[in-house]
């Protein structure tokens, strides 16, 4: 049996390139995707929204995303391997095809969604180039709609291929280009607003909360629904994370990134909304919605070309590495990078394809976010052997050894008390969804998934 290709080979000393600038970098990206801008305004737009209980929630959750990324960066870094083998300690050298294939069905279909966002972004272009294209609805996208989906696939699978070095200098380049476009925006809505914008601004700082027990709610709603953005790319993490040079650069990286980023985005993301608010008298919490009613033409193509960067950069990292990695492990001696890849570009386009005409209208995305929560039990055994049970002492040659006398072989290739662990887990948290309100538990659940399978996975394993 084969554990090996050039995907999950371990990154030799002199690949590790990656510094604090590109995971900074990295974490604007992820902060700047139009998924992270829609949602941080949808925050600041809800009913009797206090917007300093929203920044404050921001700022707690870049405190424990910061906190679950470096531990589980860590292994990465140092043994310079992938998630799936890093999941052969903890579940087998079998058993983890069980998260792996979890995390990469999320991913891909993640992926094709987010390539559906930038393709959006990018139709803007399109369309103030090519008007009379405009026309033969197939799927709820007419031509430009597209032309703007196969275009930006093309891209995103070009930088890919292009490899690991290409995708850092990408995400370097993309993250100041769209902090100065989002600045331009800001300044000429503000200028448009005149009076109005300081005004609108006190009312989002000034909104009364009816109690202390309504802010908490409040709080841990935010908290946990910017827990929930995150999820997906804590557990992938490490995919990248092993090409940093070392594990303080790794974690200055995060600490850098995500504390400035996720919370001096959400700034920028709060008052460009309240401007607009201003000055069209709507809720707009997308941004190309109000870049196409500012009506400027030169901003409307700066605009377009990097909200699709921008979310094209992070898509990559985070949504496209990450099942291609795991396809990859299912087969190793057959499927290499180049046929993973492909098949996960042919499933991610079927999705792309079908999400404005089939998947928005069917509920798919809350039931995807509930597979995502199960990926949570699968970070905390992993965590919990890699810690706790082998105190940091991982044998990186027994993660490619399948025979039976393997260290990592258990039983079969499965490790029983790993893989019970996380069903058990996932069974309780379904429960506990019931009885509590979902909006709390948003992003909470995950955390919750996640210690409990730690703590439980650590007790079971000590005994053995």
């Amino acid at each position: 049996m084969q554990l090996k290709n050039e995907n999950l080979a371990v990154v030799k000393p002199e690949a590790k390139r990656w510094g604090t600038l590109t995971i900074f970098n990295l974490w604007a990206n992820a902060a700047q995707s139009l998924a992270g801008y829609t949602l941080a305004a949808t925050l600041f737009l809800g009913p009797n929204t206090n917007a300093w209980l929203v920044l404050a929630g921001i700022a707690i959750a870049a405190i424990l995303i910061i906190i679950l990324l470096n531990l589980i960066g860590e292994p990465s870094v140092k043994c310079g391997i992938p998630f799936p083998v890093l999941a052969r300690a903890s579940m087998g050298i079998r058993g983890a095809n069980v998260p792996a294939l979890l995390r990469g069905s999320v991913a891909i279909f993640w992926y094709g969604a987010q390539t559906w966002f930038a393709a959006h972004a990018m139709s803007l272009l399109l369309r103030e180039w090519w008007p009379q294209a405009v026309g033969g609805q197939w799927l709820a996208m007419d031509r430009i709609d597209w032309a703007s989906l196969v275009l930006v696939s093309l891209f995103q699978a070009l930088l890919f291929f292009k490899g690991i070095n290409t995708i850092r200098w990408f995400i370097n380049l993309a993250a100041p280009c769209v902090y100065g476009v989002m600045l331009a925006l800001l300044w000429m809505l503000v200028v448009r607003s005149d009076r109005q914008f300081s005004f609108a601004v006190a009312t989002f700082f000034d909104r009364s909360i009816a109690s202390w027990g309504d802010g908490l709610v409040q709080l841990i709603k935010v908290t946990g629904t910017m827990l929930a953005l995150y999820a997906p790319i804590i557990l992938s993490y490490g995919d990248f994370a092993r090409f940093c040079k070392n594990v303080s650069v790794m974690r200055r990286g995060n600490w850098l990134g995500i504390t400035i980023n996720m919370t001096g985005f959400a700034i920028i993301v709060l008052f460009t909304t309240i401007a607009a608010q201003s000055v069209f008298h709507q809720n707009l919490a997308n941004p190309t919605d109000i870049v196409q009613k500012l009506g400027n033409l030169e901003l409307s193509l700066i605009a377009a070309v990097v909200f699709f960067t921008a979310t094209a950069g992070i898509n990559v990292v985070a949504n496209f590495v990450a099942p291609v990695n795991d396809i990859s492990n299912l087969l190793p001696k057959y499927l290499g990078f180049r046929r993973a890849a492909l098949i996960t570009l042919f499933l991610a386009f079927l999705i792309s394809a079908l999400w404005p005409a089939v998947i928005k209208q069917i509920g798919l995305v809350a039931f995807v976010n509930w597979m995502g929560v199960f990926l949570a039990p699968a970070y905390g055994v992993i965590l919990s052997h890699y810690y706790l049970v082998e105190k940091r002492q991982m044998d990186v040659g027994q993660l490619y050894y399948s025979e039976s006398d393997g260290r990592y072989y258990y039983f079969c290739g499965w490790n029983p008390r790993a893989l019970l662990t996380l069903l058990g887990t996932c069974i309780v948290i379904t429960m506990l969804a019931f009885f509590l309100p979902r909006g709390l538990m948003a992003g909470v659940d995950w955390l919750l998934a996640a210690a409990a399978a730690c703590v439980v996975y650590w007790s079971v394993a000590k005994r053995s």
